[in-house]
């Protein structure tokens, strides 16, 4: 399971960096906790103060551990001189489905048993007989489908849960 690269980090540390982002995101008026995925600017303030500490390679999951230890110890970071024991979040494996509603442009094939008294006439008689509503092309052997273009309409997430 993949962890944050912050959990190595003693206490005092990890403090310093979230009073910075703290005060950082209170003078933008974002607020004590904001949430460092819902704007780049955000992020930027976040990013900005782990770097500080030397941490080059930033991901995802090392944003949401001290968004997360921000939340769980808020109380305590906006404290003057709060140098106590910080209460670390667990990293946890989560599930969540993801429902896509798109228009896709695609070629389903088919395949179809003929009977003829020549390979020349097949087309005409599955066309004829298309027509005339005796076969329809959805009663053949389904082979395959090639998307050859979709276009995304709506994405709702569902509710994550966790991987017992």
């Amino acid at each position: 399971m993949e962890k944050s690269k912050l959990e190595g980090l003693d206490d005092k540390t990890l403090i310093y960096i979230c009073q910075e982002i703290i005060n950082e995101c209170h003078e933008e008026d974002y607020g004590e906790v904001a949430d460092v995925f819902e704007y780049e600017s955000i992020t930027d303030i976040y990013e900005s103060n782990l770097k500080m500490i030397g941490l080059k390679n930033i991901e995802t999951i090392d944003l949401d551990f001290i968004l997360n230890l921000i939340k769980l110890n808020i109380e305590n970071l906006v404290q003057e001189g709060f140098d106590g024991t910080l209460k670390r979040p667990t990293v946890g494996k989560y599930f969540i489905d993801a429902k896509v509603s798109e228009t896709a442009f695609q070629n389903v094939f088919y395949r179809h048993k003929v009977n003829s008294y020549s390979e020349d006439t097949v087309r005409e008689v599955v066309n004829y007989e298309d027509q005339q509503g005796i076969k329809s092309v959805w009663e053949g052997n389904y082979i395959q489908t090639d998307v050859y273009d979709s276009e995304t309409n709506e994405i709702n997430w569902g509710r994550p849960y966790k991987d017992e």
